[in-house]
């Protein structure tokens, strides 16, 4: 697992594999609570992502700045400060979600297939599960694939008799999938 968070933390340069670990990592900590402290965390967490995107240049300033002290470079950090300082955070993922939406109303039911939007403009994909699945399966087939999706993650959140090593492990191969499809 260290080698694992090494890799994704200093070595990639996406910054969804380090949003799927931070993930992860509030699970385990929540996993741990019950009752009124959980919720406390939740709402403390909550407050802290915040005012962490209100001051997001600040905060990615400061942080490059305290590695870069220490010797350490991630490239995920230093590609999130240029895109903030440019104005494109979003990588021009707007356009592409105003695509889809356009291509999801056209076929609202059903969608397009496999591929549908890809096909569309030119081998482009979504960059976001439920658009995804809205333009290629429409609102039923949607439908279908969440509700599998949710009864899986309730199952491994709720039930009991799981051992807490399968449950860590299940939480980690949920954040380092789904997260970052949407």
């Amino acid at each position: 697992v260290a080698v694992g968070a090494f890799v994704i933390f200093f070595d990639c340069g996406t910054r969804g594999a380090m949003v799927s670990m931070l993930i992860a990592l509030i699970y385990l900590i929540l996993e741990k609570e019950r009752s009124v402290k959980k919720i406390i965390l939740i709402v403390c967490i909550g407050v802290v992502g915040i005012v962490f995107m209100i001051n997001l240049n600040e905060v990615l300033t400061l942080v490059y700045q305290l590695l870069s002290s220490h010797g350490m470079d991630m490239p995920a950090l230093t590609k999130m400060i240029w895109l903030v300082e440019q104005g494109i955070a979003d990588n021009g993922r707007n356009e592409i979600y105003d695509t889809a939406l356009k291509l999801i109303s056209e076929q609202v039911f059903l969608g397009g297939g496999v591929g549908y939007f890809e096909s569309m403009v030119g081998g482009y994909y979504i960059h976001n599960l439920f658009l995804e699945l809205m333009c290629e399966f429409g609102i039923l087939g949607t439908i279908i694939v969440l509700y599998i999706i949710f009864k899986n993650i309730m199952k491994v959140l709720f039930i009991d008799r799981m051992a807490v090593e399968d449950k860590t492990i299940s939480a980690l191969l949920f954040s380092i999938s789904i997260p970052l499809l949407i």
